[in-house]
């Protein structure tokens, strides 16, 4: 429990942010779906 309230403690900036502009979206899915193709690319090139 004690694990869980510090970690809400040390993202109480980024959830107040969320909280007062609510065109922000609460996950990153988009950019971490933008990124998936680099990554991806990336693991198909051989390098030597």
């Amino acid at each position: 429990m004690g694990e869980a309230i510090g970690y809400a403690q040390r993202q109480w900036r980024a959830l107040t942010r969320y909280v007062e502009d609510g065109d922000l979206a609460i996950d990153n899915n988009e950019a971490e779906r933008a990124l998936r193709m680099v990554v991806v690319g990336r693991k198909n090139v051989i390098v030597r």
